[in-house]
């Protein structure tokens, strides 16, 4: 199974603010400047807990960052992610996730 991972470049950045002054720096030529996607599961889709800031999250980031697109609940969907992973210079996932795990910590 191809993960994001192996067929995309990831870099991590400590904030939105570290990532938006490296892309400006980088000054790539890529069709949207950020991609960022917030489900919100607010009604526990999929058996998930909400994430309480993460639409609160979006409406910051696109004051920042007002030239990206932005997907909220339902809009915030594979298809769409799909469609601009690989034309984004910046890749914002509000979800439920790990960082600095390993895989047996995980399970």
């Amino acid at each position: 199974m191809p993960f994001l991972i192996h067929t995309t470049t990831v870099t991590l950045g400590f904030s939105l603010e570290n990532l938006v002054q490296q892309y400006e720096r980088k000054q790539a030529a890529t069709t949207i400047c950020l991609a960022a996607f917030a489900p919100a599961f607010t009604m526990g889709e999929r058996g998930l807990q909400p994430l309480n800031f993460s639409l609160q999250e979006m409406e910051v980031t696109e004051k920042i960052k007002p030239c990206g697109k932005y997907f909220t609940k339902s809009k915030a969907t594979l298809s769409a992610f799909k469609n601009l992973v690989g034309s984004a210079e910046i890749l914002h996932i509000s979800t439920h996730a790990l960082s600095g795990q390993t895989e047996d910590r995980c399970q």
